[in-house]
């Protein structure tokens, strides 16, 4: 993780000491926002701004559900199929034709 803080300003509000560590969650969540707001210049400062910190996380995590939810009803309606009378038809997404 050292070489990955390296050049990094801290997140803390107020602080802009340079960054030693980084939020674990957020490298294991691996999304950019939080990526890029995750460097702390200690673990004080990291507890410190926790609650607003945790904030991202939580929005992030909102966004990734508001995504896969719009991905799945994607999928859905292109899993439908309107024939010619406007009946609605189920077609297997596995399907392959030949």
């Amino acid at each position: 993780m050292g070489d990955s803080v390296q050049g990094k300003v801290c997140s803390g509000k107020d602080c802009g000491k340079p960054a030693k560590q980084q939020c674990p969650s957020c490298v294991k969540i691996g999304h950019p926002e939080l990526l890029t707001r995750s460097y702390f210049c200690s673990q004080e400062c990291f507890k410190a701004n926790w609650p607003t910190h945790k904030q991202l996380h939580k929005q992030c995590k909102e966004r990734e559900r508001e995504t896969h939810t719009q991905d799945h009803v994607m999928d859905v309606q292109q899993q439908q199929q309107v024939d010619v009378e406007g009946d609605v038809q189920q077609v297997d997404v596995w399907q392959v034709d030949v």
